[in-house]
């Protein structure tokens, strides 16, 4: 019997090579990506000498957890873990409820001074009073070695995010949501929060991802403003530890017991630190991830 010929159409040569290409690019970019993160968890758990001699590659050599048990032993450590948590949740709350407050109502073509309340925001991002002036002003308003100082941190309303928000309510809300529930008796609190909240929620989860990567990596606005250790981020609680590393540990004021636990493993230390500290940016992100999906649109509107 004669063979039956494919019908199926191949893909033009220069489109077969630019797949390939790009296929090398992902590729190559993954590994560059991904590798310095698995060299830093295997650091973590390896000895000194073998991270001094440039033995670690992608897995743990000469295995040991003394890093991880100097950061879990040593106080200081959590209570900074801990007053980061509190700051960072504190202060993305507040930014995200402010900025929804602003979004929404310059997202209604029925606000008349949204263009000049627009302007007026715009103008923020183009001008800055500078860091003398911002410290004079949050000492005067009391909060100099306060928490507040750290929550306040930045900016009250991200801008930017504001403005994200916004073009996400009027792109992703249909108006006759909003007029159906005009007629229905909501008021605009509760078309906000039961219309807009829900439909941009993958846009308020982005931002708050932002807003939590931004203030759990703040180390300046601690260091500034903050002076009993008591109330220091982890960023803060950290400095020492990771600059001290290589000269000892006791420029950091702690007792002897943990100086020398912490000189024995101060070479894997800093990628201990770092495992650590990437933990809650990396749990959010998972936390967060079932909310970046397109499609909260589907169904709500009929007709």
């Amino acid at each position: 019997m004669a063979k039956v010929k494919s019908n199926k159409i191949r893909d033009p040569l220069g489109d077969r090579l630019l797949q390939v290409g790009l296929g090398l690019f992902l590729l190559l970019f993954f590994i560059v990506e991904v590798y310095p993160l698995i060299y830093v968890v295997a650091s973590s758990f390896s000895s000194a000498n073998a991270i001094t001699t440039n033995k670690v590659l992608l897995w743990p050599v000469e295995f040991t957890t003394s890093s991880y048990e100097f950061v879990f032993q040593y106080k200081q450590v959590w209570v900074g873990f801990r007053n980061s948590v509190f700051y960072t949740a504190a202060h993305v709350i507040i930014q995200i409820s402010c900025t929804l407050l602003v979004a929404y109502p310059l997202s209604r073509r029925y606000f008349q001074s949204r263009r000049f309340v627009t302007f007026y925001f715009y103008l923020t991002t183009r001008f800055a009073a500078g860091m003398i002036p911002t410290f004079i002003l949050k000492s005067q308003l009391g909060l100099y070695n306060n928490v507040w100082a750290v929550i306040f941190s930045g900016t009250t309303i991200a801008v930017t995010h504001m403005f994200m928000l916004r073009t996400a309510i009027t792109s992703n809300v249909p108006e006759e949501l909003f007029d159906s529930a005009r007629i229905d008796g909501a008021n605009h609190f509760q078309s906000m929060t039961t219309i807009a909240f829900p439909l941009v929620k993958s846009t308020i989860a982005v931002l708050c991802l932002y807003g939590m990567v931004e203030s759990w990596n703040d180390y300046f606005t601690g260091m500034l403003y903050l002076r009993e250790k008591e109330l220091y981020p982890l960023q803060v609680v950290l400095r020492p530890i990771m600059t001290d590393a290589s000269n000892g540990m006791d420029a950091t004021g702690m007792d002897s017991a943990y100086a020398n636990m912490a000189n024995d493993a101060k070479e894997g230390l800093r990628y201990a630190l770092i495992v650590i500290t990437a933990i809650p940016p990396v749990v959010a992100y998972f936390i967060l991830q079932k909310n970046f999906k397109g499609g909260v649109m589907m169904g709500s509107v009929k007709g």
